[in-house]
């Protein structure tokens, strides 16, 4: 095969193949170039393409026909438009063209254009034509049509956390769109990408026709863009994507793999395999892709199915149909076709149901597949849903859909808006009267397409009433005016309000409120007034159970303990009609103390038995790790979930928003009129998943993991949120409930009869009620187990591990129980807590034996308990903090010791009377100490029963010096391009003052300035001192003489002074130098060469300090250099040397100088600073693009007495520098040149 070279890619790397000169590949060959199939050995892909047509292969030559012309590649149409393709070809011989939609041969075309009249959604997708000539055939690149309305909405509905919902309104122009857990992509119409969530679109993208989202295998999510040349690009941190894929038509994507299917049938797997799996070798004649999380789905052409993928991933590989499949579509853990016969079949995962499709499901268009549940895509525009999400998770706006996306707990779907009309409300809601527990039946009807509908009471929104119907029971927090605002894409509507009035025989007497705390041991007193003539008869309930003799207005007790904490309520009667007023009480202590025991970690809070928990609780009347409930009903926060904790000893912070709160759980909390409230960042990321719109009268509210489970005031139960397990799916007909729980796919119920309901996951221990259980007359759920007492005093629990034989014997008293994940706990009417488990010694870990609780509460593997703490001892203070000195910049402490009788203490330190944010500690560590703490400093210690402020510890800071050295690297002229270096010094110091010129040449400098001279002046311009060349003394002038007064000090031996600041050694006699001890002041050091000569010069300012001098503070607080600015070795390189850390104030002045008659003037500079390894620390072009960084450089040019900049062409930055070498250049941002004022001031100690 004479001068065939053949290229290859093997694992991203080119290999050149070159057979020998008249070989022929028949037969078994080794590697097999034909057209552009992929072969490969186990893992490793090889791509082979010839470099050239027309080589001999044997005797034969290789030709085929040239496509010159297509389509347009990318088209965007509306429905009903027509779409014409069309190729142009030249060849040899007759012409037969055969045209290709999605890889499948297209009956009928055969010429060289290819039309549809009136486009449908079904005709999108990649079409190919081949040409076929005598000599051989080609393909043409694939031509994109996609078929989307004018206008779109993008519809978003489930539990998406993750993502902004701001960021998904007003998408108009969205024609494609990809849904990830955590991220989501769409394409524009004009061909660019848009994503929200966690994912970066690089820009520039732009000729996109599909995308496929990536998993977070990486850490994050990424994607892939179809471009209509063929081609994939890359988004995020995508697998590398092969530089030689070209003729790609469709692309999908699983957790750590990419796929891309090309028009000759071939797929390219991208990335490398993990926990998906790539295609077999020699996979060929592919129409359509799919890909779940872990596996890919390849239909053939002839109707049959290729899956990959591991079935430990959850690849469903078994149960796939065997043929006749037409379309294939990948979910999480199942999958669906549509067969040649329009039937569907699933397979895979069907835990929640998502796998077996609804009778009667037919017309489908698309399906799509997330965690637990599935979607189908009617013909007609309509959705279905089946899973755990049910038919009520669509959005009523849900109609004309053209697209759909699947992510595990949310979905996605595109629909037509351009049709929509502005909606017009045909029949309002009517108002209602009735009493507690009817159900009332709200109904809108409306003109219009894409309708939203959102029910609102007394004007506030309710959370999931989103439907043209609200159906929900009559409450005393359900009664009020309702409206429903109606809307889609070309505007809104509001309706009438309807008046539900609730039948009211009775109040809550003179002002007592739903929310009672009372002090242990104090009276309590609950009642109601009647507010009618008629008798009326009253039945007082506890947590449900009837209270026997209550049975009047009233209810009391003289003196209330633990056991009295619930709910109360009160049933009113007339007769014929009834009401119920509910009453939240909590017997809390006026002091309390939190403990925190067990392994916190699964909660994101502290290490095993730290005791650990926030110490100002001091006033928490009920805890769940993470927040507490003050008496006044707020909440306080201290290691939500999903923060991934905090310190040993933090304190907590109120919760925004929330309050008239009487209970708490991890995703909601129960407020007093009986409705729920969720948390805006809930725990467990089931947050957005529909709260039914009837959760009220509650008088109980738990949840585990996203399950949650609401108890109401009528002995019913609802629940809502995760419900892989059915564990949401109350049973029909329950009521008469006293209690609720909820673990791990399971949910419970204990009835007033006694008897325990246990429903959800049957695999689950806890969920099969032992035999011959007791009444039982408590009840609490674990995440494994169950625990209950029974009414003769019985304590037992049941779960994993069976019946718990650890369970102590006397335990007949606890007024509460406590179930965790590996422990269980009961409280005893004294106070006392008793715990037993598998966890070692956890009976033995409760704190403070002997203590009073008086509630406790339950993590995954940790337990809270609440305790008494009102005979608690004000702290004492044995060891008061003592004041000290300490230079700057070092290590410093104050610390104070305390004792509390009891409890824990929480610490605030204060400097001159001001708090200190974050200084709550025994300790306070000054770990890098500044000027700027300077001052006295007390200590607040606080504990369960006060405070007490320790003495005044004065604290006094040695300063240092911050600013060393300043040099300037730049070009001296003549005139006002000569170099002159501006000096402040703060006290009396000895300097070194240096022109380099010559001895710049050992460094590659070009271009020197031979002979420099040194001339130093003082602020009113008087020269001082002059010197040219630095073995030669220094000339004082205008009668300065060297002397001891202190007046220009004494001279120093220069070598001896530089090589002490380590400067580098002159190498030449012509450079100068000059050291000498300067009073306070300004100076100015000019630099000029010897007889007009000019060049590049480095000029230099270093403080020294001599064995003799011991001052102390800052000494050089500001250096400066006016110079000539150019091009290459002639910009301005500055090299700054700090010792401690400081806030440094840097200018590069060019405009502004003008001001000051400085002529020729660098127009635009520009400034960038290098750290000492070479690393930019900042740069900037224009001091003022910033405002707040503007406003703080005139304050610091206010500060150190500078004159401010004039110009917004000037540069400026304000940094905190650390100890080190710094280096400054300066040049013209546009390459000019011209004369500029470089400058570097010390601000204030510290960064």
């Amino acid at each position: 095969m004479a001068g065939l070279a053949v290229w290859a890619v093997v694992d991203s790397t080119p290999v050149i193949f070159e057979p020998a000169m008249n070989s022929t590949f028949t037969g078994e060959v080794r590697h097999e170039f034909t057209g552009s199939r992929m072969i490969g050995s186990g893992r490793r892909w090889l791509r082979a393409i010839t470099l050239a047509a027309g080589f001999a292969l044997g005797s034969a030559a290789i030709a085929a026909p040239t496509l010159s012309a297509t389509s347009d590649t990318r088209q965007v149409l509306a429905p009903g438009q027509a779409l014409a393709l069309s190729v142009t070809a030249t060849g040899t011989g007759t012409l037969s063209y055969q045209w290709y939609h999605d890889n499948r041969k297209i009956d009928g075309a055969t010429s060289a254009t290819y039309d549809i009249t009136q486009v449908a959604y079904a005709d999108a997708g990649a079409y190919t034509v081949i040409v076929t000539d005598s000599s051989g055939t080609a393909t043409s690149e694939p031509i994109f049509a996609l078929v989307a309305p004018t206008s779109t909405q993008l519809i978003e509905w489930g539990a998406s956390e993750a993502l902004d919902p701001q960021a998904l309104t007003d998408i108009s122009d969205a024609v494609a769109v990809a849904a990830g857990d955590t991220a989501m992509l769409w394409v524009r119409r004009d061909g660019s990408v848009a994503g929200v969530g966690d994912i970066t679109v690089p820009s520039g993208l732009g000729g996109v026709v599909a995308v496929a989202l990536g998993g977070k295998a990486t850490g994050h999510h990424w994607g892939l863009a179809l471009e209509k040349d063929g081609t994939v690009a890359a988004i995020g941190p995508a697998p590398a994507i092969p530089a030689w894929l070209t003729g790609v038509v469709a692309v999908a994507a699983s957790a750590d793999m990419g796929f891309a299917l090309r028009s000759d049938g071939t797929i390219v797997a991208i990335g490398s395999s993990g926990i998906s799996e790539e295609p077999p070798e020699g996979l060929s004649d592919v129409v359509s892709i799919s890909a779940g999380p872990t596996y890919l789905i390849a239909l053939k052409s002839e109707g049959t199915l290729v899956i990959t993928g591991l079935p430990a991933y959850g690849a469903p590989t078994t149960g796939a149909p065997a043929s006749g499949v037409s379309k294939v579509y990948a979910g999480n853990g199942r999958a669906f076709a549509q067969m040649t016969d329009g039937s569907l079949v699933g397979w895979g995962d069907n835990t929640s149901g998502a796998a077996t499709l609804p009778a009667g499901l037919s017309n489908i268009s698309a399906l799509a597949s997330g965690l637990n549940y599935s979607l189908a895509l009617k013909a007609d525009g309509t959705l279905a849903s089946w899973g755990v999400a049910g038919e009520d998770r669509i959005p009523t706006m849900a109609d004309n859909v053209f697209a759909v996306s699947a992510a595990s707990t949310y979905a996605v779907a595109l629909r037509d808006a351009s049709k929509d009309a502005p909606p017009a409300i045909v029949t309002a809601p009517v108002d209602f009267v009735g009493q507690t527990d009817d159900v009332v039946n709200l109904a809108v009807t409306a003109k219009g397409t894409g309708l939203a509908y959102q029910w609102r009471r007394n004007g506030v929104p309710v959370l999931n009433a989103n439907k043209a119907t609200c159906s929900f029971q009559l409450e005393e927090g359900t009664a009020g005016n309702w409206d429903v605002v109606v809307s889609n894409t070309a505007g809104s509507v509001e309706s009438s309000p309807a008046r539900v009035q609730l039948v009211t025989l009775a109040a809550r007497a003179g002002d007592m409120s739903a929310w009672q705390v009372v002090r242990p041991g104090e009276p309590m007193d609950l009642g109601v007034s009647a507010l009618t003539s008629a008798p009326l008869t009253y039945r007082w309930f506890l947590n449900n159970r009837a209270q026997a003799g209550e049975t009047g207005p009233r209810l009391t007790r003289a003196a209330a303990g633990l056991g009295d904490t619930g709910v109360y309520s009160v049933e009113v009667s007339d007769g014929s009609q009834h009401q119920r007023i509910v009453f939240y009480v909590r017997v809390a202590p006026a002091k309390t103390d939190v403990y925190l025991l067990g392994d916190y970690s699964y909660s994101g809070l502290w290490g095993w038995n730290s005791a650990a928990a926030p110490v100002d609780l001091f006033d928490v009347v009920d805890a769940i790790p993470g927040f507490s409930l003050r008496p006044d009903g707020s909440v306080y926060s201290w290691a939500p979930y999903a923060s991934g904790g905090v310190g040993a000893t933090p304190t907590s912070t109120r919760v925004p928003g929330v309050s008239d709160v009487v209970a708490l759980a991890d995703d909601a909390y129960l407020k007093s009129d009986g409705t729920v409230g969720l948390w805006t960042a809930p725990a467990t990321g089931f947050g957005d998943v529909p709260m039914p719109v009837d959760v009220a009268s509650v008088v109980q509210l738990v949840d585990y993991l996203g399950t949650n489970v609401a108890l109401r005031a009528d002995g019913s139960v609802v629940a809502w949120g995760n419900n892989r397990y059915g564990q949401c799916n109350v049973p029909s007909g329950l009521g008469g409930v006293v209690s609720v729980g909820a673990g791990l796919g399971y949910a419970a119920a204990l009835r007033e009869d006694g008897t325990v309901v246990v429903w959800g996951d049957p695999s689950q221990a806890q969920v099969s009620v032992p035999a011959g259980l007791g009444k039982v007359a408590a009840m609490a759920a674990g995440p494994y187990r169950i625990l209950v007492k029974e009414e003769d005093g019985t304590v037992t629990s049941w779960g994993l591990g069976g019946n718990d034989p650890r369970v102590p014997s006397g335990l007949g008293g606890a007024v509460a129980l406590c179930e965790g994940s590996s422990y269980s706990a009961c409280l005893n009417p004294d106070g006392s807590v008793v715990s037993w488990g598998v966890v070692p010694d956890i009976g033995a870990r409760v704190p403070m034996a002997g203590a009073s609780y008086f509630g406790m509460s339950t993590g995954a593997s940790c337990e809270l308990l609440l305790r008494d703490a009102s005979h608690d001892p004000v702290p004492t203070i044995s060891s008061q903090p003592v004041g000290a000195t300490a230079k700057a910049d070092s290590l410093a402490v104050l610390s104070c010791s305390a004792t509390a009788g009891g409890g824990q203490l929480l610490y605030q330190w204060y400097k001159d009377g001001v708090v200190i944010d974050g200084a709550t500690s025994a300790s306070l560590i000054f770990s890098r100490v500044g000027t700027q703490d300077a001052g006295t400093y007390t200590v607040v210690v606080t504990g369960t029963s006060g405070s007490v402020t320790s003495t005044p510890a004065v604290f006094s800071v040695t300063p240092v010096d911050h600013l060393l050295a300043l040099s300037t690297r730049c070009f001296v002229g003549t005139g006002a391009a000569v170099a002159v270096q501006g000096l402040v010094l703060k006290q009396p110091a000895v300097v070194l003052l240096r022109a380099a010129g010559p001895s710049l040449a050992n460094y590659g400098v070009n271009g020197v300035l031979r002979n420099p001279v040194l001339t130093l002046y003082d602020v009113n311009g008087k020269a001082l001192v002059s010197d040219q060349g630095w073995q030669n003394p220094p000339i004082y002038l205008n009668g300065t003489v060297e002397g001891f007064n202190g007046e220009y000090g004494m001279e120093y031996d220069r070598a001896q002074v530089a090589a002490a600041v380590q400067a580098f050694p002159f190498t030449s006699p012509d450079d100068s130098a000059i050291a000498i001890r300067l009073p306070a002041g300004v100076y100015t050091m000019e630099v000029t060469g010897a007889d007009g000569q000019t060049g590049t010069a480095m000029t230099e300012a270093y403080f020294y300090q001599p064995m003799s001098d011991h001052g102390q503070g800052d000494r050089m607080i500001a250096v400066s250099t006016r110079c000539h600015i150019g091009i290459g070795d002639s910009i301005a390189v500055v090299g700054l040397s700090l010792e401690h850390r400081a806030t440094m104030l840097l200018r590069a002045v060019g405009p502004s100088l003008a001001n000051y008659q400085v002529s020729g003037v660098l127009a635009k500079p520009t400034m960038t600073v290098y750290d000492g390894a070479g690393n930019v620390v900042a740069t900037n072009t224009g001091w003022n693009a910033d405002a707040t960084q503007a406003a703080l450089i005139t304050q610091a040019e206010q500060q150190v007495g500078e004159f401010p900049l004039t110009s917004p062409d000037d540069s400026a930055m304000l940094l905190g520098l650390k100890p080190g070498l710094y280096t400054i250049q300066v040049k013209g941002a546009d390459g000019g040149s011209g004369n500029a004022l470089v400058e570097a001031y010390f601000v204030h100690d510290g960064l």
